[in-house]
């Protein structure tokens, strides 16, 4: 048994000195965030919620999912949509865990947290525009790895540390294809609903609050501004052009999950041409190995209609 014991410290140990652990915070201003809802009620199909404008009267401090009734016997219903900007996360990382965290708030006379309210959040799959977005041109979603909540137990509930980490794991692996997160009623029709305060509330400590916890190897530089690393143009569709350090002695073209798609012998210079145009579309990683260190950097790939 002890020497079970031993081994197991041992081990982790190792992977305590292989990998270092952080945590982040993500909790947005008006400024910074994204968010917005979008509204099948006939006369607003086609109004903005994300952003302050003439015709939402001020309801952009809010990020609503519901599905009601407000001309009898017409259901209309009411998406969530947010976005948070993961780039600050090493191109590396393994997400361990994230949680997401939405604190009640509701508009003079409209509805709180009531009814059968079971939410689903799923990842949003195309572009959308929080100035812009209307319920006539909301993005599309996928119900793949979807997060399913039981209903409120309260009319103000928060719902805090809420566990998005395979949906944010998603969106960091899928970064080319992913725009955040879509809330809408489990079941969308009448009578139910949630409200939660948005990034433009004006109580900061109600905005959505995204935490992520991830690991990235230890001695790999991820990002750094290093002087004689450059990738450029970024984005590329045919030939990426790299400077890197004359000591380099591997260039390797990854997908954004790490997996090797193709090496390239670097150039006894400074500066190697790599092919990128049997790519698809998309962001994928380039994996600099110098003489002390690992450095990688993201590059993205365009490809014209």
């Amino acid at each position: 048994m002890m020497k079970k014991i031993l081994l197991l410290s041992a081990v982790l140990l190792v992977f305590a000195s292989t990998y270092a652990q952080t945590t982040v915070t993500f909790q947005p201003n008006a400024a910074n965030g994204k968010d917005a809802w979008v509204w099948s009620y006939q006369p607003v199909v086609d109004i903005n919620f994300g952003q302050a404008n003439s015709s939402n009267g001020g309801l952009h401090n809010v990020l609503r999912a519901e599905s009601w009734e407000w001309d009898a016997g017409v259901a209309d219903t009411i998406r969530g949509l947010i976005d948070f900007d993961l780039s600050s996360i090493p191109a590396n990382a393994t997400i361990i865990d994230a949680k997401l965290s939405l604190y009640f708030f509701a508009n003079l006379n409209f509805t709180q947290q009531v009814g059968n309210n079971e939410l689903i959040i799923e990842r949003i799959t195309s572009a959308w525009d929080e100035g812009l977005v209307t319920w006539n041109n909301q993005p599309t979603s996928t119900s793949v790895n979807q997060v399913l909540l039981p209903k409120s137990n309260s009319t103000t509930q928060d719902y805090l540390d809420m566990d998005v980490t395979q949906l944010v794991t998603d969106i960091y692996q899928n970064s080319g294809s992913s725009y955040g997160f879509m809330l809408k009623m489990q079941t969308e029709v009448p009578f139910r609903g949630l409200s939660f305060a948005s990034s433009d509330h004006v109580d900061a400590t109600k905005h959505p609050k995204l935490e992520v916890t991830y690991t990235v190897p230890v001695g790999t530089k991820e990002n750094e501004e290093k002087g004689d690393i450059k990738l450029f143009p970024n984005p590329s569709s045919d030939i990426l052009q790299v400077m890197h350090p004359k000591e380099t002695s591997e260039l390797l073209v990854m997908n954004v999950s790490g997996s090797v798609i193709y090496a390239v012998k670097p150039n006894n210079d400074n500066q190697t041409a790599i092919d990128v145009s049997r790519l698809s579309a998309g962001v994928y990683l380039l994996s600099i190995k110098t003489a002390d260190a690992t450095i990688r950097r993201k590059f993205a790939i365009e490809r014209n209609n």
